[in-house]
């Protein structure tokens, strides 16, 4: 009986093709939001919009010619594309439910703003504007124009601040976490877990034993889920970015003509409020379309 030939590879020709890895996935520059230059007498407004449509409003908004601004900070996630990770930039609001728009108080853009569907839904994705005693509230163009200066600057982007930080305090430029160092992981899965630092943080990840179930464990822990619990580490030396470090001044960042503050908790539980009303009209609709 006659045997066939055996493989042997080096005789049999090999076929290949090199696919090159894509590691990272930079965020396009026509999705990118930037922020606007704001000067000072301005009159912005704030209006608040549906979750997740604060891209769609400012669209539709500069659409019709009007100047809009959604505070965005930039930051990456990983991804599995064709069996590869590969980390993808994005964007994501500050300031979620929330857009700020440049209206004129005597401009005739107020009624256009207000044009509606058949169906009743807002043509622009507007659910309300931030208004006191029916009149809207005017907005702080230097605070707000702050927020969009270092915007722009790179500090709301999560690789830019590290940089931005060590320029103004140049201290900043040793490792967050040193060797023997005891540290806590305050994110992730594995949060307020505590372990010490094998060696010296690099720029994104720390290798670290934390204490799991009793025994130490090896792993890779991202430096912005951790703590460094032997010394205080000055991260922000600046403060806090302008959203936060204006404190009651956000609260109170649109104010009427008697500069009375606004309640900003009060006016987002009512739209909450609402949203939960919605959904429940919508749901009772539904039982009583299936009961028919």
């Amino acid at each position: 009986m006659k045997t066939i030939r055996g493989f042997n590879a080096s005789i049999t020709p090999t076929h290949f093709s090199t696919v090159p890895i894509r590691n990272e996935e930079p965020l396009k520059d026509e999705d990118r939001i930037v922020a606007p230059v704001i000067s000072d007498g301005e009159a912005w407004y704030a209006v608040t919009v549906a979750p997740r449509g604060e891209r769609r409003t400012l669209g539709s908004l500069k659409e019709a010619g009007v100047s809009a601004y959604v505070p965005m900070e930039t930051y990456w996630f990983e991804s599995v594309k064709l069996k590869q990770k590969v980390k993808r930039e994005a964007q994501r609001p500050i300031l979620p439910g929330y857009v700020f728009l440049c209206v004129p108080a005597d401009s005739g853009l107020w009624w256009d703003l207000k044009q509606k569907f058949r169906d009743g839904r807002n043509v622009h994705g507007i659910g309300g504007v931030i208004s006191n005693d029916g009149e809207p509230c005017r907005i702080g163009a230097r605070l707000l124009g702050q927020l969009a200066s270092e915007e722009r600057d790179g500090w709301f982007d999560e690789r830019r601040r590290r940089a931005l930080e060590i320029q103004r305090n140049p201290s900043l430029t040793g490792p967050m976490l040193r060797a023997g160092e005891r540290m806590k992981i305050v994110g992730g899965a594995f949060a307020a877990y505590e372990g010490v630092a094998e060696v010296d943080s690099g720029s994104d990840n720390v290798r670290a034993l934390v204490e799991i179930f009793g025994r130490p464990t090896l792993m890779v822990v991202p430096l912005d889920q951790v703590e460094n619990l032997s010394r205080d580490v000055q991260r922000d030396p600046i403060g806090a970015l302008p959203i936060h470090r204006a404190g009651a001044e956000m609260s109170g960042l649109a104010q009427s003509r008697n500069s009375a503050p606004i309640d900003w908790q009060a006016i987002e539980d009512r739209r909450r409020k609402r949203v939960e009303h919605a959904i429940w009209q919508q749901a009772q609709a539904r039982e009583m379309k299936a009961r028919a």
